[in-house]
C-alpha cells in the first residue's frame, strides 16, 4: 500500500508542475485584464494575494514541522525512550542520532535541520548527534525544558529562536517530551530547525520593498521574522487587536492594520496552521500598493511579480511538501535499523493478503521468527553487536524469501515475521527450515547459546484458508504459539500450530 502510494505521489508531482504553469499563464493573463484604478480594489487584491502566500507559506512549514515530528517520534519508538535505563548507552544513541542527522542533512545546498540531542530528566545532556563524548552541558533553564516538565503534552513544542550551546547556532528547538508509562518526566529529545532554512526560502520571494513574513505562535511569541528583526523576539502580541482577529478567523486578510512592531500601516495576508500553534503572516505597506495605483505601469509590473511570485512559490512548495511527504510515508512503514518494513507495514499488509486469501479460497501461512538468547548475545556482546546480528539476519531473510508476495518484516525487538501469501502448510514448512539453515549459515558466534556454538532462531509456523468469519489476528496468535512451543522443545527448530498449542 506504501509502495503504492508514493509512486501515486512521484506521479503528482510532475503532474503539480504542469498544473503550476497552467496556473501561471492563467494568472498573469487574468492579471494584466483585470486592473483597474479602484484604489479599494487594489487593496483587496494585495490583501487576497498575501493570503494565498501565507497558505501556500504555511504548508511548507507545517511539511518541514511533520518530518521532524516523525524523526523524533520515530527516534522515541526505536531508542525506546519510555524508560530512563534506556539513556545507559549514550554512545549508542550518539550513532543512531548520527546517523539520522546525516539522512535529514540530505544533498540540498541549505540544510534545514543541524543536530539532534536528548536531555535528561534534570536537564544535562544525554546524547546528541554532533559529538561523543557528550559534553557536560545543562540546559534545564530553557523555555522549551521547562515547558515540557510542567506539560505533559507529546505535541512537538516550538520554541522562540536561541543560540545552540553546542554549535553556538541560532536555532529553532523542536522539542517532544519523554515519559515513562506511569507519565513521569524523563526529559525531552529535539532537533534544531535553522533559521537559514527560512532565509533560504522566504528571501528567494523578493517581497516588495516593506513586505514582511512573519511566523508567530498563537500565545503571540514570535518564531521568524523576514526581513530580521530583533523587537519582534523580545514581546508577544497576544492582545494586540490584528493578532487576536486573525486567530479567531484563522485564514483570511486585514485590509488595514496597524503593525505592532513599528507602527506601520499593512495589509496581511494569514493563515493558522491545522496541525501546529503557529501563526504565518504576509504583509505588504500601504504606500507601496497605493503608490502603483497611481503608476499604471509601475502597478502592471508589481501584480505580474506578485502573481509570479504565487506561483513559483506554491510549485516549488507545494513540490517540496509532497517529497517531504514521500519521505515520511517510506520512514514510517520501514525499520530504522534493519532497513525491513516494520510492524505498522505488516498490519497494512496481511489485512489485503487476507482479504485476497478469502475472495480465492487460497491458504495464508505465517512464520514468526525469534534470535535465540539474544539478551544472552547483546550482554556477552554489546548493543551494537547485537545490532549487526539483527541486520545479518534481515538480509539473510530478504534474501531468502524474494518470490513475489512473500513479505518479510522486523516485528519488534529481536523478533520477525514472514507472510506467506498462497502457501500452504507444506510449503511453509520448508521455507522455514531453509530459513532456519540459512541463519546457521551465517556462523555468527555465540558464546552464550546452550543450543549452538552460532546464532540460531526458533520459528512457529502457522496455515490455515481463512473464511469471512475468520481474523486476521488468529493467524498471528496461532503462529505466535507455535513459535513458544518451538522454544519450549529446545530452541534452534520449527514448530507447527496444532490446537494442542
Amino acid at each position: 500500500m506504501t509502495g503504492y502510494s508514493t509512486q501515486l505521489i512521484t506521479k503528482l508531482r510532475f503532474s503539480l508542475l504542469g498544473l503550476m504553469l497552467f496556473i501561471f499563464v492563467g494568472v498573469t493573463t487574468g492579471t494584466v485584464m483585470v486592473i483597474t484604478d479602484d484604489r479599494k480594489q487594489e487593496i483587496v487584491n494585495a490583501a487576497k494575494t498575501m493570503q494565498s502566500l501565507a497558505m501556500v507559506l504555511s504548508k511548507e512549514a507545517d511539511s518541514t514541522l511533520a518530518l521532524a515530528d516523525t524523526v523524533l517520534s520515530n527516534l522515541i519508538k526505536d531508542l525506546d525512550l519510555h524508560r530512563l535505563d534506556a539513556f545507559s548507552d549514550a554512545q549508542h544513541i550518539h550513532k543512531v542520532l548520527e546517523h539520522q542527522h546525516q539522512i535529514m542533512q540530505g544533498g540540498g545546498e541549505v540544510p534545514s535541520f543541524a543536530h539532534l540531542f536528548i536531555l535528561g530528566p534534570d536537564g544535562s545532556v544525554v546524547a546528541n548527534s554532533v559529538t561523543y563524548p557528550t559534553p557536560k552541558l545543562n540546559a534545564a533553564e530553557r523555555d522549551f525544558f521547562v515547558y515540557h516538565r510542567d506539560h505533559p503534552s507529546y505535541e512537538l513544542h516550538i520554541s522562540q529562536p536561541d543560540y545552540s550551546k553546542i554549535t553556538q547556532e541560532r536555532v529553532i528547538f523542536l522539542t517532544k517530551r519523554l515519559e515513562d508509562p506511569s507519565g513521569t518526566f524523563l526529559g525531552i529529545i529535539g532537533i534544531h530547525l535553522k533559521l537559514r532554512h527560512f532565509d533560504h526560502i522566504y528571501g528567494s520571494l523578493e517581497l516588495p520593498p516593506g513586505g514582511t513574513v512573519t511566523i508567530i505562535r498563537s500565545d503571540g511569541w514570535g518564531v521568524y521574522r523576514y526581513p530580521m528583526a530583533e523587537s519582534f523576539f523580545k514581546k508577544s502580541i497576544q492582545d494586540h487587536a490584528g493578532f487576536r482577529k486573525m486567530m479567531g478567523q484563522r485564514a483570511g486578510y486585514l485590509k488595514t492594520t496597524k503593525s505592532p512592531y513599528d507602527s506601520t500601516l499593512r495589509v496581511a495576508g494569514f493563515y493558522a496552521s491545522d496541525k501546529y500553534p503557529l501563526l504565518s503572516i504576509v504583509t505588504v505597506t500601504h504606500d507601496s500598493i497605493l503608490i502603483n495605483w497611481l503608476q499604471s505601469a509601475i502597478q502592471i509590473s508589481i501584480m505580474v511579480g506578485v502573481g509570479v511570485l504565487f506561483i513559483i512559490a506554491l510549485a516549488f512548495f507545494s513540490y517540496r511538501q509532497l517529497g517531504h511527504l514521500n519521505y515520511a510515508l517510506e520512514l514510517s512503514s520501514h525499520d530504522s535499523l534493519t532497513k525491513l518494513r516494520n510492524r505498522r507495514a505488516f498490519d497494512d499488509r496481511i489485512g489485503e493478503e487476507w482479504r485476497r486469501a478469502i475472495r480465492g479460497a487460497y491458504p495464508v501461512s505465517l512464520l514468526f521468527v525469534d534470535v535465540d538468547f539474544f539478551k544472552l548475545y547483546n550482554d556477552e556482546y554489546g548493543h551494537r553487536t547485537g545490532d549487526k546480528c539483527l541486520i545479518k539476519i534481515a538480509q539473510a531473510m530478504e534474501k531468502d524469501f524474494v518470490r513475489a508476495g512473500e513479505f518479510v518484516a522486523r516485528y519488534g525487538g529481536e523478533e520477525f515475521v514472514v507472510l506467506l501469501p498462497n502457501t500452504d502448510l507444506s510449503g511453509a514448512e520448508k521455507s522455514a527450515m531453509h530459513l532456519l539453515k540459512a541463519v546457521q549459515g551465517l556462523q555468527i558466534e555465540h558464546k552464550q547459546s546452550s543450543v549452538s556454538a552460532y546464532v540460531t532462531v526458533s520459528i512457529g509456523i502457522a496455515s490455515l484458508v481463512p473464511v469471512q468469519n475468520m481474523n486476521k489476528d488468529d493467524l498471528v496468535e496461532m503462529a505466535d504459539s507455535a513459535l513458544y512451543a518451538a522454544k519450549h522443545a529446545g530452541r534452534n527448530q520449527c514448530a507447527v500450530y496444532t490446537d494442542t498449542d
